[in-house]
């Protein structure tokens, strides 16, 4: 689904050098890919978490024209529990998990117009839900979709969604980008529109810090063309103005947004004007503050894009014109390094990055390699060089990415699920792990 979010406390979730990727084993590191289903399925949404240090998966499953949410959790010993169906979840379509520094995880997801939210307890029920809002109906009804969810380490969350035509026959509705705020221990706000009045916005991103603060970044029709806008909220307070990020005249892609429980966040988007196209990294800081925009060469308005941040630099996983798999690391100073991992199409579907404090990373992308559509993963060190690149799923199956998580220490977790390209009821899923060598 999506870009991935800063969902634990702990997690961080212009032309410049070119350097190439450090010699290595292609599985260095990797563990055996271990199943979290037994047989084949319909599933989609698959999400990935932290939660005290464990991973936690969730995802979507079709039966019978019914769908409901299933989570596995990784035991204290990295074996994964069986999964298992979240009570009051039936007919859901997106979810979203993430939990505080207590260990305390939040559930969001949608169900027709509504968009809900109850906390997951330990024993695998679910608390009350929380309808955060309901869509409109009539002949320009709606529906949430591309649902994201940030929480802080004390617990304030933030929950968004873009709203989409209900029936895609007209008359159309425009979406929006819509967000709902809750600050620790406090009331959920009412939904509140990001975009700008009567303007279509969508695919909002957001984080929250440690300190409360939340920032928002979304795309925003403007004419013919699309922008890139964004907006804070600092805690118990109202959101701010939305701010343009992207240039004047600039064509914008969706933004990618990551940010640190310092405050400290970046934004990336695909761009092209008249005289040039890439990508466009701002560093921002609680004010908020934004930097004038790095620029990474080589990559398209179409590019696979992902953003991850670290203290020092920002992580920049995309695609080039030959669909090709680069990183790139940008400064807060705006320099731009940029790393190839694998030749021309190398990437078949989706491109995600993650990144912990200290810089390390984890990029993971479908690829394509002649039928076969594996996953494929490159893991940046401490010192900013980057690993071969590993494959991760088995040969001869339809991989189709769900998502990375990084814990401080460098070891890292993905989820996926594959099965025949031909048949939607075969995809089992999987998670593989990744430990870092000791330093």
């Amino acid at each position: 689904m999506r870009a991935v979010e800063i969902a634990v406390a702990s997690l961080a979730l212009a032309a410049g050098a070119l350097v190439a990727p450090a010699a290595g084993t292609a599985a260095d590191g990797w563990e055996a890919a271990v199943p979290l289903t037994r047989s084949g399925a319909d599933v989609w949404d698959l999400e990935l978490s932290l939660v005290e240090g464990s991973g936690m998966a969730t995802w979507v499953h079709w039966t019978d024209d019914r769908t409901r949410l299933l989570v596995a959790r990784q035991r204290r010993d990295g074996s994964w529990s069986r999964p298992g169906v979240l009570p009051g979840t039936g007919q859901v379509v997106e979810a979203e998990v993430a939990a505080d520094a207590r260990g305390r995880v939040r559930l969001a997801w949608t169900v027709g117009r509504r968009v809900l939210t109850a906390r997951l307890r330990t024993d695998g029920s679910t608390s009350r839900p929380v309808v955060l809002h309901r869509t409109p109906g009539g002949p320009l009804g709606t529906r949430p979709a591309y649902l994201r969810l940030a929480v802080n380490a004390t617990g304030a969350t933030v929950v968004a969604w873009e709203t989409m035509d209900d029936d895609e026959a007209p008359p159309y509705a425009e979406p929006v980008a819509q967000v709902v705020a809750r600050d620790a221990g406090g009331p959920w706000s009412p939904a509140l529109t990001l975009s700008s009045e009567g303007v279509p916005g969508i695919r909002p991103e957001v984080v929250v810090a440690r300190s409360g603060r939340m920032t928002a970044a979304w795309g925003e029709r403007d004419g013919r063309a699309w922008s890139v806008r964004a907006a804070s909220r600092p805690a118990g307070e109202d959101w701010g103005t939305g701010e343009r990020l992207s240039a004047e005249g600039e064509r914008a892609g969706v933004p990618h947004l990551a940010g640190l429980p310092s405050g400290r966040v970046a934004v990336a988007y695909a761009f092209r004007s008249e005289e040039a196209q890439g990508i466009a990294v701002r560093h921002g800081s609680s004010g908020p503050r934004w930097s004038s925009p790095a620029r990474i060469r080589g990559a398209r308005i179409a590019s696979w894009v992902d953003v991850g941040l670290g203290r020092t630099d920002a992580v920049v996983a995309y695609t080039d014109r030959r669909d090709a798999a680069w990183a790139a690391s940008v400064s807060r100073s705006g320099l731009v390094t940029r790393t190839r991992l694998l030749p021309e199409v190398s990437v078949y579907y989706g491109m995600q990055v993650v990144a912990n404090p200290s810089g390390e990373a984890v990029a993971v992308w479908d690829s394509v390699m002649g039928d076969d559509h594996p996953i494929e993963a490159a893991v940046r060190r401490r010192d900013g060089t980057w690993g071969r690149v590993a494959r991760l799923s088995a040969g001869g199956v339809d991989g189709f990415l769900g998502a990375p998580v990084i814990a401080p220490d460098g070891g890292a977790l993905v989820l996926w699920n594959a099965g025949d390209e031909t048949d939607p009821d075969s995809s089992r899923v999987w998670v593989r792990s990744f430990a870092p060598r000791a330093r």
